[in-house]
Order: structure tokens, then sequence, then C-alpha cells
């Protein structure tokens, strides 16, 4: 009901993740299109956790997640990150090298909850052209992608992903119960571009 309350909503939604059958899928894929952005972020991560094995429902939320932008995109990648969505890893890590700080930002923290063993390589490049926040952040999912800290020294990461890449298996994630990530603490608030 599009009328009640956006709480009421939220939780409806939600709920909807573990219904089976098709009319709790196209509840969520028509709500994935509304105006009200938590909206759309329960609504994706609900339909990115019933696609897992379905290839034409992977389709279907890949779509429009590369036609997304604005903040549209954001409870788009947040919905599919958080809803365990490994197909969009790869346009994640294309998002590595996108102009706006944000989306890199968000692109880091997704490729984080996927828990993205691909995204490495990729991270650690990202060490030598990224400052401030972005810089933390992407220390950050270094650490956590690998239980490793090597700070801010690129050819380190590169280094032991050379040698510990065949056989490296992704820990399961650190991430406090409270959902938050540690912060490192020397990072600027904003970046530097």
């Amino acid at each position: 009901d599009r009328e009640a309350d956006p709480s009421t909503r939220l939780a409806i939604l939600a709920s909807l993740e573990e219904v089976p059958g098709d009319g709790a899928t196209s509840i969520l894929e028509r709500e994935s299109s509304d105006r009200d952005l938590e909206v759309v972020h329960v609504a994706v991560r609900g339909l990115a956790r019933r696609a897992a094995g379905d290839e034409d429902a992977e389709a279907r939320l890949l779509v429009p997640f590369e036609r997304t932008s604005g903040d549209r995109w954001f409870a788009w990648a947040d919905g599919l990150g958080e809803g365990g969505f490994e197909p969009a890893i790869p346009a994640f890590l294309t998002r590595l090298d996108h102009a706006d700080w944000q989306v890199r930002s968000a692109a880091i923290d997704n490729l984080v909850r996927l828990r993205a063993r691909e995204a490495i390589l990729p991270l650690a490049d990202r060490l030598d052209r990224e400052a401030g926040r972005l810089l933390g952040d992407a220390i950050d999912a270094l650490e956590d992608l690998t239980g490793q800290d090597f700070g801010e020294a690129p050819a380190n990461w590169r280094s032991w992903w050379q040698a510990n890449q065949a056989t490296f298996q992704v820990p399961p994630s650190p991430i406090e119960p409270s959902g938050r990530r540690r912060r490192r603490a020397a990072a600027p608030a904003a970046p530097a571009g």
C-alpha cells in the first residue's frame, strides 16, 4: 500500500524477502521504481536476495542498475550490495574509476559487502590515485577483505597479492553487529578530488 506509513512500507517490503512466489517478486519489482529512495533500496535488496542462481532474475536486476544514475543509483547499489548480489561485482569494479568520488566510495563499500576477492588488486591500485577519505576507504576495504595491514603502500599490497592470490580466500566480514564498519581515524572528512 503506497499510502501506508513509510516505516510500515519498509517493514512490509523487508518481510517480502522471505515470502516465496512470484507475487512477492512482482511487488518488489514495482516498488524498485518508487520515488522514495529508501523504498527502492529495500525493494532492490529483496530482489537481489531472491535472484540468487536465477539468470533471468539476475539479468532483470543488472539492466536497470547499469542504466540508473544519480541518487537512485546509490539506492540500487546499496540494495544490491546488501542483498549479496555477486553479479554486480563487475559493475562495481568499473565504478572504481568513476569521476564522482561518492560513486567510487559506494563501489568500495559494496565490493566489501560482497566480499569480492576480485576487488583486491584494483583496490590496491586505487591507493596510487586516491587521497583523503577515499584513500582511507580503500585501505579499510583491503584490510577488511584480506585481514592484512600494509597501510598506504600499494607495492606491499601488490607483492602480498602476487604471493597469495592462488590460494587466498576472503575471510568472513568483521563488520560489527550494528552494521558499521570500522573507519580509519586519520582519514580527512572530504576527498581531495
